[in-house]
């Protein structure tokens, strides 16, 4: 009888760890080392579920991007849009060079710079209606993490950079993005 009770809690734990947060988990904080699982290629969900507060994200069902240049995760809940995580090639775009485009948020009163020991620059604008955490590479390569929804957080731009930091290691490029393991 042990053996079973013992083996129902192991099934249960791995099923909690599988599908994200428990209801628990929502209140600690972002991780700045992101693990599976992965809502879309390179995109942790733990992390999201953390940082806006909500258990039952899942991918919107336009969102079929592999990780790379030109990548779009687009998050739901029930009511809709959540955030959006995007990486794109900025060059020719009108966006300027990188360091032209540091120099943009740099003067924006309201960016905190984003610390971090990987190639380029990054800031969180937590201010606006739809807080980002922006990072652009030396190739002009921008990823963005946009909440549509504004999430009841006051560490917001902490949440935000400890989520961008997260996924560093691939957003430049010097590693592979992690594949999609949710909803697949």
């Amino acid at each position: 009888m042990r053996a079973r009770s013992l083996l129902a809690l192991v099934s249960v734990l791995a099923v909690l760890s599988v599908g994200g947060c428990t209801a628990s988990d929502l209140d600690k904080p972002v991780p700045t080392v992101a693990g599976p699982p992965f809502l879309c290629d390179g995109v942790p969900l733990t992390g999201l579920q953390r940082m806006t507060g909500i258990r039952d994200l899942v991918v919107d069902k336009s969102t079929q991007s592999p990780w790379g240049r030109g990548f779009l995760c687009e998050v739901d809940d029930a009511d809709g849009f959540v955030a959006t995580i995007s990486r794109r090639d900025t060059e020719g775009l009108g966006f300027g060079t990188p360091e032209e485009q540091v120099a943009e948020l740099r003067a924006n009163s309201r960016a905190v710079p984003i610390v971090a020991d990987a190639r380029g620059s990054g800031f969180v604008i937590a201010d606006d209606s739809q807080p980002l955490a922006r990072w652009i590479c030396d190739d002009g390569v921008r990823t963005d993490v946009s909440l549509l929804k504004r999430p009841d957080s006051k560490d917001l731009e902490e949440d935000l950079a400890h989520y961008m930091i997260s996924i560093l290691p691939w957003v430049c490029g010097d590693q592979s993005a992690p594949k999609r393991t949710v909803g697949k």
